[in-house]
């Protein structure tokens, strides 16, 4: 990517150039929190604790791999689930401008595949979630 660069999209303070005030933002948030994980399926997991199908898995220091499955979890229990976490980012910008596109070859060298692309205004919401597995 050669010559990027992002601006408004056109001159609103009437200076006779593209105003560049907005530019590129981005909101990014994580939280932490505990979290319910549930066991999908009879059996042993891949560390060799064994639960039922539907038990909650519960954070447990004496337990051999650090947890143990609980079919009715008691309130103590349900203070000790797992950590889970949540990342949510947000990317806004007006204008992003890219004068042109090259596939680069370490033996044949670049070659322009796209000249000249203009994005106007995009947001790009992305969230992940993620809890713990065995």
């Amino acid at each position: 990517l050669d010559n990027i660069y992002t601006s408004d999209g056109g001159d609103f303070d009437g200076d006779g150039v593209d105003d560049n005030t907005y530019g590129i933002q981005t909101d990014l948030s994580v939280d932490v929190y505990q979290t319910r994980v549930v066991k999908k399926e009879n059996g042993a997991d891949s560390l060799g604790v064994n639960g039922a199908r539907g038990d909650e898995k519960i954070m447990d220091a004496s337990a051999p791999q650090g947890y143990r499955y609980v079919s009715s979890p008691s309130e103590a229990d349900r203070l000790n689930r797992p950590l889970g976490f949540a990342v949510k980012a947000e990317t806004r910008f007006k204008e992003l401008t890219i004068n042109n596109i090259d596939l680069v070859h370490p033996v044949g060298g670049a070659q322009t595949a796209v000249f000249g692309a203009v994005l106007q205004n995009v947001n790009i919401r992305a969230n992940l979630t993620a809890t713990p597995i065995p």
